[in-house]
């Protein structure tokens, strides 16, 4: 009989691109066993549920396919169950797992994390830091409970997405950069040195060269990483021009650093959570969600009386 360690098999066969090892890995069982439990299921079926070639698995069949959403919604009926049976236990302890990208780490959760860990001081907190193109498969894995980042609403039609706050991203270069003696320029002035900003796949770099490719220009990034303070020290050395979000830039580098509010040039990004649709979400991770978006509008407020 079909049985809840099957289903679990054919979904991590596909979040792992059909690798039977890897599968096996995550699944903590060793791969013979994921091999057998596969077989006894396509034969209980009558129909295969993974092409091949040789004894390597290739791409779902079209029974596979059809399968896949059924077998996603009884596995995360089995999390809602769990995570109600833990509830009910205790409600006030368990583990709340956070995704973000190290600009909202670094300087946005800090506050929220603090205010949280003093409600629930018996919750374990474990973070991730990446990028958001990876966020949405961390969800649906059930790798992670929340993702916090920035960028365009997310498409994932199984997913929540609930705003925190706004905010600006701002250029900063050295004290002795030829632009630190211009008292107005454009894009156009920028896009003349080259610049340094967030790795490709961070929504904060794409609305930024989407500014640019809006105004017919192109900009060269010379060098870019996901650690904003990374941003910060290659300016410092003179490798460019950055373009940062406002909130990483602290007014204590000015000695170093001169900075400038982009607000007018290049479109405002919204910080979002993220989280699985139709998960049965604790008490603790609901209240999580409230404190976020009562610190992102605390946050955002500080944001625009730091610019004045």
């Amino acid at each position: 009989m079909m049985n809840m360690l099957q289903l679990k098999i054919i979904n991590q066969l596909i979040h792992s691109q059909f690798n039977v090892s890897l599968a096996a890995t995550r699944l903590y069982r060793v791969q013979s066993a994921v091999s057998h439990q596969l077989k006894l299921l396509e034969e209980e079926f009558g129909s295969p549920l993974f092409e091949r070639k040789g004894k390597r698995l290739k791409q779902p069949t079209a029974l596979c396919h059809k399968l896949l959403p059924q077998i996603e919604s009884i596995l995360l009926a089995e999390k809602n169950i769990q995570s109600i049976v833990a509830e009910f236990a205790d409600e006030h302890a368990g583990e709340l797992r956070i995704a973000a990208t190290h600009t909202q780490a670094r300087y946005f959760l800090p506050a929220v994390i603090g205010i949280f860990r003093k409600r629930y001081p018996h919750v374990r907190l474990t973070f991730f830091q990446g990028n958001p193109a990876e966020f949405s498969t961390m969800l649906r894995q059930g790798d992670i409970d929340f993702a916090v980042f920035s960028g365009e609403r997310e498409k994932d039609p199984n997913v929540n997405s609930i705003d925190c706050y706004c905010w600006n991203h701002i250029l900063i270069a050295r004290r002795d950069h030829p632009l630190a003696k211009r008292r107005r320029w454009g894009l156009r002035d920028i896009a003349a040195y080259p610049v340094i900003t967030y790795m490709p796949g961070f929504t904060e770099r794409n609305t930024v060269q989407r500014a640019f490719s809006e105004a017919g220009l192109e900009i060269d990034i010379t060098c870019s990483a996901g650690d904003t303070e990374v941003i910060k020290t290659y300016v410092k050395l003179d490798l460019g021009l950055g373009i940062v979000a406002q909130m990483a830039y602290d007014r204590k580098e000015s000695r170093h650093l001169c900075a400038w509010d982009l607000d007018h040039l290049i479109k405002s990004s919204v910080t979002r959570i993220v989280h699985l649709k139709g998960r049965a979400l604790k008490g603790y991770m609901r209240e999580f969600i409230g404190i976020l978006c009562a610190q992102g509008k605390s946050f955002q407020s500080q944001l625009r009386s730091a610019k004045k």
